[in-house]
């Protein structure tokens, strides 16, 4: 009788390795006590947020205008030389703030290195897509400018961040936006561009450490770009700035509230080396 009452008196121990009295599926009232919420957490405020988020509408507006300097070479706009005279101004510009003309001989090697073999590529380049239909080709790079944008890296990390991916889409669609161009100095100026603005640009933005200055430049050069081509384009392009940096970044401050990750001791073991 005693032995039987010294097994019903045994402490439970959350040791898995020791014969116990308890049921498996047993648990101590105070198991729950070693609960933990929102460990890792770290909130983010209104302004960080909407700060945050002028990376996500600068790589937009430098997207729609791409898409504008190709609307004014396909309708033979003269305002495209404008459009990307700025655009190149506002790269050199970059550059120069960022030091990194102090050694301008290999700068002008790759630049020139670039005209003359991309100049000189530009005709193959050019015929590449000559056997598919406009309207594929214009749905394809819409949706190869859109990959870009989602796949692009926005200062973090995560499964569906690629900057590779992003930029391989946006060339890819480039190539197939100048095939539709009648000269071939035009397309090498889209081709140039598209270099310009997919691969110096984002590296010279996160050199620049993100300026709010090149993201209200962009921004106000996307919508006049945008203007020139409709007022309803224009329209759609304000409200989804609006939102990505506004409605968004607002409505993910309000969610945090609602975060709620438990740590606890059913969380899987963890081996240290002392």
């Amino acid at each position: 009788m005693a032995e039987q009452n010294s097994i019903l008196n045994q402490t439970w121990t959350k040791v898995l390795y020791q014969r116990s009295t308890y049921p498996d599926n047993y648990t101590d009232p105070k198991f729950l006590e070693e609960i933990k919420r929102n460990v890792h957490f770290k909130p983010v405020d209104s302004r960080t947020a909407v700060l945050k988020s002028t990376r996500i509408s600068t790589q937009i507006s430098v997207t729609v205008i791409f898409w504008a300097v190709f609307l004014q070479l396909k309708e033979g706009n003269g305002s495209w030389e404008l459009t990307y005279g700025m655009f190149s101004c506002l790269i050199v510009a970059a550059y120069v703030v960022s030091f990194r003309f102090n050694n301008i001989l290999p700068v002008l090697k790759n630049v020139l290195l670039f005209i003359a073999v991309g100049y000189g590529c530009t005709p193959v380049l050019k015929t590449l897509t000559d056997t598919i239909s406009t309207d594929s080709i214009y749905a394809m790079s819409v949706v190869l400018m859109l990959v870009h944008i989602g796949f692009h890296q926005y200062g973090m990390g995560g499964a569906c961040v690629s900057p590779y991916v992003s930029l391989n889409a946006a060339i890819c669609g480039a190539i197939c936006l100048a095939s539709r161009l009648q000269e071939t100095r035009h397309a090498f100026a889209l081709l140039a561009l598209a270099v310009q603005a997919f691969a110096l640009f984002p590296e010279l933005y996160e050199a620049l450490n993100h300026t709010p200055i090149a993201f209200t430049i962009l921004t106000a050069g996307a919508f006049v770009c945008m203007v020139s081509i409709s007022t309803v384009s224009a329209s759609l392009f304000l409200i989804s700035i609006f939102c990505v940096n506004i409605i968004f970044p607002l409505c993910f401050v309000w969610a945090q509230q609602y975060k709620n990750n438990i740590y606890g001791p059913w969380d899987e073991a963890m081996v240290f080396n002392r």
